[in-house]
This record gives structure tokens, sequence and C-alpha cells, in this order.
């Protein structure tokens, strides 16, 4: 999780690989972490539509989304 993190923050990733991140910290019940990865998502994949709605849906299941 934790390199994971690391390798997006400096380069970044597909949806898939934040999504990925987002629910290993689920279950993991890092839910403050899990909301700056869901922040810095929603940010990395701005300029995506289809991925940056991807993160807001699996945000709204993991309880996080409004």
């Amino acid at each position: 999780v934790d390199g994971l993190d690391a390798r997006l923050a400096a380069d970044g990733g597909s949806a898939q690989e934040w999504m990925q991140l987002m629910r290993a910290l689920d279950v993991l019940g890092e839910r403050e972490r899990l909301r700056q990865v869901i922040a810095r998502a929603g940010e990395a994949l701005k300029d995506d539509p289809t991925a940056a709605a991807g993160i807001r849906d699996l945000a709204r299941e993991l309880g996080e989304g409004s």
C-alpha cells in the first residue's frame, strides 16, 4: 500500500491503480488517508471525466463521497 501510494504521488497512475489504493485503505480502515487519496486521485484524473467519475463512484461506495 505504501509503495503504491508513493508511486502514485510521484508519477500518477491509472484510475484502476488509484481505485486499488482506495480499496486497500478502506480494508485497512485508514479513513483519513483514504480521504486524502480520493482528493489526490480526483486532482490527478481531472482531465479524464470517465476516470474521475469512477473515483467519485468508488468514493461513494466506500462511504466517503456525496
